[in-house]
């Protein structure tokens, strides 16, 4: 099901479609492939269809500032390692850390938030407390 739902949401908000040709187009050619079922994923679909009416879509690219927020790519330097890593911080749906992209309710991107260059960080992870220091912060 959770295939459906992310073709769903692509659908929706990716091709800018309305959730008409969603449900007309999308939705009869997942239940033929087996993906969902009519009965038990309309609801989720309802779901869907709401976050979609209520989502804004953020150029990240039209943002800027020395404060780190929601869309900023930052690089972080490990104090313990000297290990360089950047991030940029997203939605939930888009994160992908193997592509450098954290959720926002993310440990590592709630200790960020309202940072800036020059500051240091400690983010409590499962693997324990790492510090870092912000090295840079971009916008693209």
């Amino acid at each position: 099901m959770r295939e459906a739902e992310l073709q769903l949401q692509a659908a929706g908000a990716a091709k800018g479609w309305s959730m008409t040709l969603v449900f007309d187009e999308v939705v009869p050619a997942l239940r033929e492939a087996g993906k969902i079922e009519a009965t038990t994923d309309m609801g989720r679909i309802a779901e869907l269809e709401d976050k979609l009416a209520r989502a804004d879509v953020i150029d990240v690219s039209k943002l800027s500032g020395d404060t780190i927020t929601f869309g900023a790519t930052v690089t972080l330097v490990d104090e313990d390692t000297d290990q360089k890593k950047v991030w940029q911080i997203v939605g939930e749906p888009e994160a992908d850390a193997k592509k450098g992209r954290i959720s926002i309710t993310s440990p590592i991107a709630r200790a960020l938030i309202n940072k800036k260059k020059g500051e240091n960080v400690e983010v409590n992870t499962p693997g324990g407390a790492k510090a870092y220091a912000i090295k840079k912060i971009e916008w693209k």
